[in-house]
C-alpha cells in the first residue's frame, strides 16, 4: 500500500553492481532471478488480493520454471507447498484454501517430477539434473580430498578427472563400461560418502563458501569483463586453498586496482546489508510475514549454495529480495530521522481531490 519503500527498493536495485553485471552476461542468473521475483510477486497478489487461485497457479508455474533454469531452487516448491498447507490448516481452516495448497503443490512439484520421470525413462537416471552429482564429486568431495592431501583445490579437481575424462577412468577403470546414469549415481553417492566421513572438515569448507557468497563484493568479475583480471585461476582458487583473508592480502600485493575495487564495492554491499537489517527488524506489523518470507528466501539460497565453488555470483538471485528489505529499511530511517513520517503516495495524491479511497487510507 506504500510506494515509498517500493521506490527506494527500485532505486537500490538499479544501482546494485551484481545485477548490472549479470544483465550483461550470457548466463542463467538474470532469467533465474526474474522467475523468482515473478513467483514472489504472484504470491503477494494471492495473499493480498483475495486469494485468487489463478495467481497462485501462475506462481507455481514460475517457481517450477526457475528449477529448469537453475536446479538450486529444486527444494523451494516443496517448502512453499508445505508453508501453504500449514497456513491453510492453522490460520484459514477452510477447505477452499486446502484445495488451493493442493493445486499449487500439484503444479509446482508435478512440473518438476515429470522431468525426472522422463529422465528415468530415457536414460535410467532418476534425478532432475546430473549437475548435482557432478558438483558433489568434483567440487564438494574434491575440496575435502584436497585438504586431506595438502593439494591445491583446482589441482585435485583436475586429478579426479573434472577436465580430463581419461584421468577419471584411470582412477575408475571399471566404469568405462558403465552407463552415464550409473556414473552419475556413483559420483553422487561417493560425494555424500566423503562428506559424511569428514563432517567437520566439510562444514568448514561449506561455511567458508557461505561467507564468500555474502561478502565477496564481485569487483573481480567486473574486471574480468574488461580484460583486467585473469578469466580463470584467480581469486576463487586461492580462497579455496588459503582462505578469504590471505587471498585478499595477496590480491592487495599482486593487483592493487582489483583490491581497491573490491574495497569500494564491499562498502556499498555493507550499506545494503545494513539497510536490509533495518528493514527486517522494522516495526511495521502489516508487512512482518512478507519480510520474514523474503529473508527466508535469502537464507535458503545462501545456505544451499555454500561450498568450495561459491562466490559472489551465487548471491545474485537474492539481491532483488535484499533490495526490497533495504527499501523498507530506507523508509524506517527516513521516518525516524526525517522531519515527519512519509505518507503513502496514494493518500498524498488523492487527498486534494477528495478521493474516498485515499481518505479511508489516511484515516
Amino acid at each position: 500500500e506504500d510506494e515509498n519503500p517500493a521506490a527506494a527498493a527500485a532505486l537500490l536495485y538499479s544501482l546494485e553492481p551484481l545485477s548490472i553485471l549479470y544483465a550483461s552476461l550470457m548466463l542463467t542468473e538474470t532469467l533465474f532471478a526474474l522467475l523468482l521475483v515473478i513467483s514472489a510477486y504472484l504470491f503477494a497478489v494471492y495473499f493480498k488480493g483475495g486469494r485468487a487461485l489463478g495467481a497462485l497457479a501462475l506462481a507455481a508455474v514460475s517457481l517450477a520454471a526457475s528449477v529448469y533454469v537453475r536446479p538450486v531452487s529444486y527444494y523451494l516448491p516443496f517448502i512453499a507447498s508445505l508453508v501453504l498447507l500449514l497456513v491453510a490448516l492453522v490460520h484459514l481452516r477452510k477447505l477452499r484454501y486446502l484445495a488451493h495448497a493442493s493445486v499449487f503443490a500439484a503444479l509446482a512439484i508435478g512440473l518438476i517430477a515429470v522431468w525426472q520421470v522422463r529422465n528415468r525413462s530415457e536414460t535410467g537416471y532418476g534425478g532432475f539434473s546430473a549437475i548435482s552429482e557432478v558438483n558433489l564429486y568434483f567440487y564438494q568431495a574434491a575440496s575435502v580430498r584436497a585438504r586431506q592431501q595438502g593439494l591445491p583445490y583446482l589441482e585435485m579437481r583436475h586429478r579426479m578427472g573434472y577436465t580430463d575424462p581419461e584421468l577419471y577412468f584411470a582412477e575408475h577403470p571399471e566404469q568405462r563400461s558403465w552407463s552415464d546414469a550409473q556414473r552419475y549415481r556413483y559420483m553422487g553417492q561417493e560425494g555424500v560418502r566423503t562428506i559424511l566421513k569428514n563432517p567437520g572438515l566439510y562444514a568448514a569448507i561449506h561455511l567458508n563458501g557461505i561467507v564468500r557468497i555474502l561478502f565477496d563484493p564481485g569487483a573481480v568479475d567486473f574486471l574480468k569483463v574488461f580484460g583486467l583480471y585473469p578469466a580463470s585461476g584467480g581469486m576463487l582458487g586461492r580462497i579455496a586453498d588459503h582462505g578469504l583473508v590471505p587471498a585478499v592480502l595477496e590480491l592487495a600485493k599482486s593487483n592493487p586496482p582489483a583490491f581497491w575495487a573490491q574495497g569500494i564495492l564491499f562498502l556499498l554491499l555493507a550499506a545494503y546489508y545494513l539497510l536490509a537489517a533495518v528493514g527486517v527488524l522494522g516495526d511495521r506489523a502489516s508487512s512482518l510475514w512478507a519480510r520474514i518470507a523474503m529473508a527466508a528466501v535469502v537464507v535458503y539460497f545462501v545456505a544451499v549454495s555454500g561450498g568450495p565453488h561459491s562466490y559472489s555470483r551465487f548471491r545474485h538471485p537474492v539481491m532483488p529480495f535484499l533490495c526490497v528489505l533495504a527499501g523498507y529499511g530506507c523508509l524506517r530511517l527516513l521516518q525516524r530521522f526525517g522531519e515527519r513520517p512519509l505518507k503513502p503516495a496514494a493518500v498524498t495524491a488523492g487527498a486534494g481531490r477528495g478521493d474516498e479511497r485515499a481518505r479511508r487510507l489516511r484515516d
